[in-house]
């Protein structure tokens, strides 16, 4: 059988810290995004706005669960003494993960509605693309909560 050597340990180490200061620098550069979108918006209504705060707040829970998981891999493992606390951990960055994704489909939604049907205003209203965005997040929590559920 394959022997857990010291060198791997120091490996994995390294490779633990670089992903942490990894996240780390994603979880700041995204906050940034939004911090200066919101300090220097332009409109409220801006549809286009709304969508990248949508994709930078689910980037940015994210990085931050993944964050937490690195910790508990580099310490003492806090997220293994309970596994239920695991799996909900896993859960939560299965749906973030899930809404970056459904973001850029969003995104793509919302070009495709400008440029092709842009003489139906209704798929370009506000309200719309807020239904949209509570929809995705609806549905990436739906969709990931039956498999939890049934172990």
């Amino acid at each position: 059988m394959y022997k857990y050597s010291r060198r791997t340990a120091n490996i994995a180490t390294i490779i633990g810290v670089i992903n942490w200061c990894l996240n780390f620098t994603a979880l700041l550069l995204f906050l940034a995004i939004i911090i200066i979108g919101i300090k220097h918006r332009r409109d409220l209504r801006d549809i286009s706005l709304v969508l990248t705060y949508n994709t930078c707040f689910a980037a940015l829970v994210t990085c931050l669960v993944s964050a937490v998981m690195t910790t508990s891999n580099l310490s003492n493992g806090f997220l293994t003494s309970n596994f239920t606390f695991c799996c909900v951990w896993g859960l939560l960055y299965d749906i973030f993960q899930c809404s970056i994704y459904h973001s850029y489909y969003l995104q793509a939604f919302y070009r495709l509605c400008r440029v092709v049907f842009y003489k139906k205003k209704s798929l370009v209203s506000y309200s719309f693309f807020i239904m949209l965005v509570i929809g995705q997040w609806s549905f990436s929590i739906i969709i990931l909560l039956p498999p939890f559920f049934l172990n």
